[in-house]
């Protein structure tokens, strides 16, 4: 009978090791188990903060449209924000030395089809800014068809030249870059559209390099050629130079933006200033943040070299049955109380350690959570089947190994 269960244990262990590997590489999965998600990202940042190569910020200042902003004069608390207000905005952050200024708001035209004199002046203006040597970089908003397929919500303007614009579709997965995705045209043609962040990577590679480099990284296009994104370090919202927009606009700051990447986007509270949520607020490695912190650190990363494609799922699963292995093994062999203990510490400690080597040295992303949950769920098969503790008078009296 004990025989059979630990059969019937083994056969379990192996089961949930290629279910669990496999179905958590699915969004639907990943966002329907938030206490996995949550688990992932607070392992995510603790592999970022002992990398070799640690997040940190280097090129992009950011603008906020807080409080002060968009419930002062300028954007009058409206909703869409004031395309006035945020043109005279691009046009003093442009004239203060910017090398790039990118804006995380949504221009999608009306359903009506009909755009307003406001929103013309202002795709104007962003032409006039980009033409006169200072790129400019807006949004697009890809939207679910019946079909399951992404739609171009219709843009307010034409990109050209040196206005560009990328899609501002977030991952599933928070720890990750969104990189290229594709969408259906209205003659229900697969085209293919680059993400914000890389928009504003290649209009900083272009003005500085002369060059456009990370698009074609290796480790890039084979997440784009898998249709995966990449996963790269973050750090916190307080590392970047803030500036309110309102300073800005009302020439109080007396700072430059020489030399920098200015991402504009809104960090303002919904109800009035101080109350209720903020506009917009999203789970990552270093906890609930704005959208517009989320770009920016996709962009310190792409520019920093810091991400990593994911381990192939072969080798995952390798992984984790090789995780399983070890545990049948120990398990099966170990002679006293203590040495169990301690061989399923040194366990646990190698899966760490295989995927700290693993990012730091190969490069590959290993979700660190997806092992130690093969490896909790194993413990407790074993022990439910009975491999374990219906033997512990035994192992008390005579220190006989666990075997059947």
């Amino acid at each position: 009978m004990r025989r059979s269960l630990i059969v019937l244990g083994r056969a379990l262990t192996i089961a949930v090791v290629l279910a669990w590997t496999t179905a958590f590489r699915s969004d639907l999965i990943k966002s329907n188990f938030p206490f996995v998600a949550r688990a992932q990202l607070r392992c995510h940042r603790w592999l970022s903060q002992v990398a070799v190569r640690r997040p940190k910020v280097r090129l992009v200042t950011v603008v906020e449209i807080d409080d002060a902003a968009f419930y002062g004069t300028d954007f009058n608390g409206e909703q869409p924000v004031s395309r006035h207000a945020l043109a005279s905005l691009v046009e003093k952050i442009a004239n203060r030395g910017a090398l790039v200024v990118a804006l995380d708001v949504q221009f999608v035209a009306p359903s009506t089809g009909h755009v307003s004199e406001d929103d013309r002046r202002f795709v104007t203006s962003m032409r006039t800014i980009a033409g006169a040597g200072t790129p400019v970089v807006l949004t697009y908003v890809l939207t679910r068809a019946d079909s399951n397929e992404f739609r171009l919500a219709p843009p307010l303007f034409v990109p050209g030249g040196s206005l560009t614009a990328g899609h501002i579709n977030l991952p599933v997965d928070k720890r990750q870059i969104p990189l290229r995705m594709p969408y259906l045209d209205s003659t229900n043609q697969k085209l293919w559209i680059d993400s914000f962040a890389m928009e504003i990577v290649k209009a900083y590679e272009s003005t500085v390099a002369m060059k456009v480099t990370t698009p074609t990284d290796r480790i890039i296009e084979a997440a784009e050629h898998e249709g995966e994104f990449v996963y790269g370090g973050f750090v916190d919202p307080d590392d970047f130079n803030q500036v309110s927009a309102a300073s800005v606009l009302d020439g109080t700051y007396q700072g430059t933006f020489r030399g920098r990447i200015v991402l504009v986007g809104g960090t303002w509270h919904r109800v009035a200033s101080g109350l209720g949520p903020l506009v917009e607020s999203f789970p990552s490695p270093v906890g609930p943040i704005p959208g517009l912190y989320l770009h920016a650190n996709y962009v310190e990363a792409l520019l920093d070299d810091r991400f990593e494609g994911e381990v192939p799922v072969w080798a995952a699963i390798a992984f984790d049955l090789a995780v399983a292995g070890a545990l049948f093994v120990v398990i099966e062999r170990a002679r006293n109380r203590r040495g169990l203990v301690l061989a399923v510490f040194a366990i646990g400690l190698a899966i760490v350690f295989v995927a700290y080597v693993t990012l730091t040295n190969i490069g590959l992303y290993l979700d660190l959570i997806l092992p130690i949950g093969v490896y909790v769920v194993h413990l407790a098969i074993e022990d439910y089947c009975g491999h374990r503790w219906p033997v512990r008078a035994r192992v008390a009296s005579n220190d006989q190994p666990f075997g059947p």
